[in-house]
């Protein structure tokens, strides 16, 4: 069995005609439980961070995700839990946005795109077996 190549976010890039589009590997440990939230126009999004630490000594690296995709949304809130091992694909978006004080601010967000459970604390079991993408 080959895998697809082009995939859902490719697409939508294209047909947007955008030139180039940012994509984010990481494997990490989940730093909390899962946070569900509801935006303005009442779609239910969840947010989660990663921790990644490379050395031993250094302080960790941390990713702050959103999930938008409703699939992705349930699948997060049912089996992800603080501390699993997980390796997630993202968008990255960057965005500048200008502060109360006058001065601009920029903000990196990753928003997923699958997730593949490596190790759960809670169900070793589960590891491995837990993957959902668009």
């Amino acid at each position: 069995m080959f895998r697809q190549l082009t995939s859902k976010p490719f697409q939508l890039a294209a047909r947007r005609n955008a030139s180039s589009f940012a994509r984010l590997s990481v494997m990490g440990r989940v730093g909390g439980e899962p946070e569900a939230q509801e935006t303005d126009a009442g779609k239910v999004f969840v947010k989660y961070s990663i921790a990644t630490n490379p050395t031993k000594d250094g302080p960790p690296s941390w990713f702050n995700i959103s999930v938008f995709e409703p699939k992705q949304v349930e699948f997060c809130g049912n089996y992800l839990k603080k501390g699993a091992l997980v390796l997630v694909e993202a968008n990255v978006i960057n965005k500048s946005y200008e502060k109360p004080d006058g001065t601009t601010a920029y903000a990196t967000n990753y928003y997923q795109q699958r997730i593949d459970i490596i190790k759960n604390p809670y169900n070793p079991d589960a590891a491995g077996a837990a993957t959902t993408s668009e």
